[in-house]
């Protein structure tokens, strides 16, 4: 991931939740990475900050607005 611009994960995971993985990622990166979590529960809003949620299904043009969005270090 040292070389990655930003991660994008499904928020439900086989394991875990993509929440407690963008977690991990920021505390070995650093943390503001920019992070988007696509989720199929509609209900979910994030705590941590300046972490982005689309909605499934993701339509191109979503996500790619949200990539532009993101301010990178």
């Amino acid at each position: 991931m040292a070389g990655s611009a930003l991660a994008l994960l499904d928020y439900r995971l086989p394991d875990s939740s993509g929440l407690i993985l963008a977690q991990a990622i920021r505390l070995r990166l650093r943390p503001d990475f920019p992070i988007i979590i696509l989720t199929g529960d509609i209900h979910l809003s994030m705590s941590e900050p300046d972490i982005r949620v689309l909605s499934k299904p993701i339509r191109p043009t979503r996500l790619l607005a949200a990539i532009q969005t993101i301010r990178y270090a």
